[in-house]
């Protein structure tokens, strides 16, 4: 506990206003007093604090008390500052654009190094300018002296506090001296990933052999062991194997956790798959969203830590996978700690592999590589005695192996290892045989954790390591998000350096969590930034132990839950989260406590706001995730002391006038906002504005007025500019603090060069990613000198310029000795109607994706491509006069390439580009190019695992050779029959093939010859296809015959065949068909009389525009319903 009220303390301290002011106040010495007297009691809790030891029970309830009295002086001071901003609004017209910046620091608060100081540091801090002074001489004398009557109270308190403790004797248990060295923790921390596992190889072996299996039915396999075995850290390595990236075409991984939602999980896969959530209650739409992107053939899905052993829920999410992944051979593995759960989601003989702790030798050897690098134990034999005593109080749990062995690698003092070895910490609550009634699990692990707690190099730090317990277990933590979160509890200390932000510090806290291990599961962005982070369950309870019961989280209630949720008097919880509106209706907050919550979070349910801001009234963080919450109260302005507010996942439109009244706010995240309320500049502290929107067109009616006044925003998703007041594009001179990703919509609406260049764009070296959109004609005509005047930044790493009327680029675009674009890693042009040139490649040498669409007056690309050193993915669509593409000989990197919508286009290449150039080609998509001739030298393409050619009817591709791409697993062809590829028995990796075309001399579907021959020949040359979609043309009367000896096929789909009216008997021979679409047969009306029952393993049966059939599969009184009606899954 001290260290949370040395932080307190400090913050406190920080908020005082400045001597300058509170003399106009009147109360610059009872301010000076109250400064004094916390300081000598920080000097208390530090000396407590620098034993990371324990207390007496005695210094318990003292340090209670302590925390009671300087929540009350921490909400004093915030009401005084608070009064200096809403009297300056009150005073002051409105209207200096950087007035944020004078007052700002009456909330940032000051290093915790210069304690001996404080007084000295808030003289001088913040000083206000001498036209201000009248701001602050007309507070009324009633004000005054209540202010003045409860500082006195407040400095009565802290030395009756203060005098307590000096007849209290604190015993503590001295554990361990921090390291001096953060570099070693560090280096230590990143050589902890790669021994996170020893000698697992058995395990891994066996699992890959497991996935490998050749069985053509979904699989699920599940890893049972109990919690800190090293389940998910062995499904991490199994899912990175090359072996099963090899094997699989996708693969998904998701954390599932306690809270077990059906709809959750399927929309988690979605995600996973880099898709949008489906946001519906109905399980239909996200399984058919699934059903759709997930190809027919081998998937891989983890489903990381399932707990919920509800036999509906998992047979529900079953039956949900078995139709979207069905087909190919696709796996599922799970990590669980029930065999129950496993028993549940088995779907053949395989059994659960059971992961057992480490034995002791397997232990010692994780232990050894750790703490003892390089094989150095023998230097230190006396040391490895007491290692191995460690070891075997870890009980072969690897977690707590790596987690003490890290410790212990930077001591080499043998004083120090008994030490730690004998320290009480082994013993915290541990209570009888190591693995009985799961206590050493719990509170064992939790005795080792603490060592990388305590190890952490400032209170601050442990802090907000220990505010991370707010969030529910396996939520994966936005980075942003949770220091934002940090910095309105005030758990971030002032940067040393005056280049640097509080954000900045932010990130280097999460770095030190993330190498100290205590934060894990990173998740980064195009530009390897960091985004999302996670924590494992076990790090997770260390947190909410060491934040001394100052966190709850109520998880979700089951259906027919009775528990009481209420907080009991004594409770201390400060941050406060639900995930059910049961829990929210459920739980009471005693009226004493109601001012001390600091963060409210609720999700789901009906929550009442205007309850929220009537009694939380010192809240510092609220989110609300309510789809029934439509409105905020007209009294927003009582939670004066709020820092962070989101409500994105809300249908809250408008925000009431009073809004404006919460000058303190720093972040606001919202969701499809229709207009902001009058005064929205006054919020002088907003760092960062967050606005989902829910269309996907620009947000061409929000407008952000005034929003220049805001000098310190940092976070802007877009500006629209207007001829509006208030909205021109000079409002983003002064947001020189902007950074992330920055749109700007409306730039027809910008008269000139010299308008432009007052956005200061190039100051602006936060910014990683720019879209640049015009949206109409601009009638000065001027856009080249428009976008001369936005030149970013040369830190920008992604650029995006739309509807841009200009025929050639800016300066800084197209001179070869400027600097401004070479940290570009993105770059997409798009509906440039008057464009003729690109810009120069050498511009670009750190380029990996590279877009043109719509630019129909482009007639070539850079002849020299040797800059593009790094190109990854090109695309060009609807370039209608390109007619070739230049020598690609030297694009060594490219993997991704389109050409899509190029009516000129005769040729892509020379044959010489293939022979030392881009080889490592995976995907080909070529579509919509009528007069493209050729695809010379394609046999050299032997990465290649995705071809599609569609409608390029002059095409005279040589594809008899496409058997020589080897590794080719999708084939996509529409196009003449007469050229579709005859050798397709060669393509041994193929699970998916599409063909289709149009031919007027035809009236049957021309199977290539790999379907001809024998049928045990056409079951070898088709062993691998799982897939198969054909696209017929009218005069079709029939499915080929050939189809019906594919009997590993488990998807089928047929497509616009105009003259089929029925389908055949012998489609009852594919007995591995799982699916069966039927689109746009017009005259389909009769399915086969006795197949369709035949079908045991049809789960889903799709009628879509055949009207005929549709008709006649009526539910229950269709003519063909009898024949389907066993088909658990049924669209029409």
């Amino acid at each position: 506990m001290a260290e949370t009220l040395i932080v307190l303390f400090s913050g406190t301290l920080s908020k005082i206003p400045p001597i300058s002011d509170d003399r106009r106040l009147g109360l610059h010495k009872e301010l000076e007093k109250m400064a004094t007297m916390l300081l000598k009691l920080q000097a208390v809790l530090f000396d407590l604090q620098s034993s990371d030891g324990y207390h007496s029970r005695q210094t318990e309830l003292w340090l209670k008390m302590l925390q009671q009295i300087l929540s009350d002086t921490e909400t004093l001071v915030d009401e005084i500052a608070y009064e200096v901003l809403r009297r300056k609004f009150g005073i002051r017209k409105f209207g200096i654009r950087n007035w944020g910046d004078k007052v700002s620091g009456f909330v940032a608060p000051i290093s915790p190094l210069v304690f001996s100081s404080i007084i000295e540091c808030l003289r001088q801090q913040s000083e206000i300018h001498d036209s201000d002074n009248k701001v602050l001489s007309f507070f009324p004398f009633s004000y005054r002296g209540k202010m003045a009557r409860m500082i006195k109270n407040t400095i009565l308190s802290l030395e009756v506090a203060y005098e307590e403790f000096s007849g209290i004797r604190a015993t503590r248990v001295d554990l361990m001296s921090r390291p001096t060295q953060l570099e070693e923790t560090r280096s230590m921390a990143s050589f902890l990933d790669d021994q996170a596992i020893v000698r697992r190889e058995n395990d891994i072996s066996v699992l890959t052999s497991m996935l490998d299996d050749s069985v053509d039915d979904l699989e699920v396999i599940s890893i049972v062991g109990m919690g800190g075995v090293g389940k998910t850290t062995l499904a991490r390595l199994v899912y990175d194997h090359p072996r099963v990236e090899y094997c699989f075409y996708k693969r998904m991984w998701v954390h599932v956790s306690e809270k077990f939602e059906v709809n959750r999980v399927l929309n988690d896969i979605l995600q996973s798959l880099g898709e949008a959530r489906v946001e519906t209650t109905s399980k239909e739409s996200p399984v058919s969203r699934l059903r759709e992107i997930i190809p027919r053939r081998r998937s891989f899905l983890v489903l990381d830590d399932v707990w919920t052993e509800s036999e509906e829920k998992l047979y529900e999410l079953k039956s949900c996978l078995l139709y979207a992944m069905s087909g190919g051979g696709s796996k599922i593995l799970i990590t669980t700690r029930s065999h129950r759960v496993a028993a549940m989601m088995r779907t053949s003989h395989v059994c659960p592999y059971v992961l057992q702790p480490l034995p002791e030798d397997l232990s010692w050897e994780l232990f050894e590589k750790i703490a003892f690098r390089h094989g150095s134990a023998g230097k230190y034999p006396e040391l490895v005695d007491i290692g191995r005593r460690m070891v075997k109080k870890c009980g072969g749990l690897p977690l707590a192996i790596t987690k003490i062995a890290g410790w212990m690698y930077p001591q080499k003092d043998q004083s120090e290892w008994s030490r730690i070895e004998e320290s009480e910490i082994w013993n915290f609550r541990s209570a009888g045989h190591p693995y009985g009634n799961g206590s050493w699990y719990k509170n064992g692990v939790l005795s080792v954790l603490r060592l990388s707690y305590y190890n952490l190099p400032s209170p601050w730090l442990k802090k907000c390591f220990a505010c991370c317990s707010i969030f529910p277990k396996d939520t994966l933590i936005e980075k942003e998000k949770l220091k934002q979160i940090w910095m309105a509890l005030g758990l971030i200390s002032s940067p040393n350096e005056k280049n640097l932000t509080l954000e900045d510090v932010g990130s280097s806290y999460i770095n030190i969590l993330l190498h100290s291990s205590l934060l894990q599961d990173t998740q980064e962005d195009d530009y390897d930034n960091i985004t999302h982070c996670g924590m494992h369950n076990i790090v997770h309870d260390l947190s909410l132990y060491v934040s001394h019961n100052f966190s709850s989280v109520f998880d979700g209630l089951e259906s027919n839950s009775t528990a009481d949720m209420s907080i009991n008097d004594d409770a201390e919880a400060v941050h406060l989260s639900f995930n059910n509106s049961a829990t929210w209706t459920l739980c009471k907050i005693p009226d004493r406590r109601l001012n001390n919550l600091r963060t409210f979070c609720v999700v789901g349910g009906c929550v009442d706001l205007e309850d929220v801001f009537t009694n939380f009234t010192g809240l510092r963080v609220l989110i609300v995730e309510d789809q029934a919450v439509k409105n905020l109260p007209k009294t927003a302005d009582r939670l004066k002391h709020l820092r962070y507010l989101d409500i994105s996942r809300t249908r809250i439109r408008f925000l009431p006038q009073s809004f404006t009244k919460l000058y303190n706010l720093q972040t606001l995240r919202v969701f499809d906002l229709v207009m902001l309320p009058e005064g929205f500049g006054k919020l002088i502290n907003l760092r960062h504005f967050y606005i989902q929107q829910y269309r996907r067109s620009p947000p061409q009616n929000l407008l952000l007025p005034r929003i220049g006044h805001l000098t310190n925003l940092q976070t802007l998703p877009f500006f629209s500019v207007s001829q509006e007041k208030g909205c021109q594009i000079e409002e983003l001179e002064y947001l020189d603090n902007l950074g992330g990703k920055l749109t700007i919509y409306g730039l027809e609406n910008v008269n000139s060069y010299e308008s432009a260049l007052k956005a200061n764009l190039s100051r602006k070296f936060r910014v990683q990613s720019l879209e640049l959109y015009w949206e109409g004609p601009n009638k000065n005509s001027n856009d080249k000198d428009v976008l001369e005047g936005l030149k970013p930044h040369s830190n920008l790493r992604s650029l995006k310029i739309v509807g841009f009327q200009g025929s050639r680029f800016p300066q800084w675009m197209v001179r070869q000795n400027l600097l401004s674009l070479h940290n570009l890693v993105q770059l997409q042009l798009e509906h440039l109607d008057e464009l003729e040139d690109l810009p120069p490649t050498k511009r670009f040498p750190k380029l990996e994706k590279l877009r043109l669409h719509w630019l129909p007056k482009l007639e070539s690309v850079p002849e020299d491509t040797s800059n593009l050193t790094c190109l990854r993915r090109l695309e060009i669509s609807c370039c209608h006069s390109l007619t070739s593409l230049p020598n690609l000989n030297s694009l060594a990197t490219l993997q991704e390439l389109e050409m899509i919508g190029c009516p000129n286009l005769t040729h892509l290449w020379e044959d010489s580009t293939w022979q030392d150039g881009i080889l490592s080609l995976e995907n080909l998509c070529i579509s919509n190019c009528p007069n493209l001739e050729a695809i010379p030298a394609t046999q050299n393409l032997q990465s290649l695992r995705k071809l599609q050619i569609e409608s390029c009817e002059s095409l005279n591709l040589s594809l008899k050779n496409v058997g020589k791409f080897r590794s080719l697993e999708f084939l996509d062809i529409y196009s003449d029959p007469a050229t579709w590829p005859q050798d397709i028995y060669e393509l041994t990796s193929l699970t998916t093939l599409h063909l289709g075309g149009f031919s007027e001399n035809i009236d049957y579907f021309p199977l290539p010859d790999t379907f001809s021959g024998s049928v045990d020949g056409i079951k070898e040359h088709c062993a691998s296809l799982r897939s198969l979609q054909l696209y017929g043309w009218p005069m079709i009367k029939s499915l080929p015959e050939q189809m019906q000896y594919l009997s590993k096929l488990t998807n089928l789909t047929i497509i616009r065949f105009d003259g089929l009216e029925a389908l055949p008997e012998w489609l009852g021979k594919l007995q591995s068909l799982q699916t069966l679409e039927l689109f746009a047969c017009k005259n389909l009306k009769y399915l086969p009389s006795t197949a369709m029952e035949c079908l045991a393993d049809l789960h889903t049966l799709r009628i879509n525009r055949c009207p005929h059939l549709k008709e006649r599969c009526t539910r229950g009184t269709g003519e063909e319903w009898p024949k389907i009606a066993h088909i658990p899954n049924i669209y029409l």
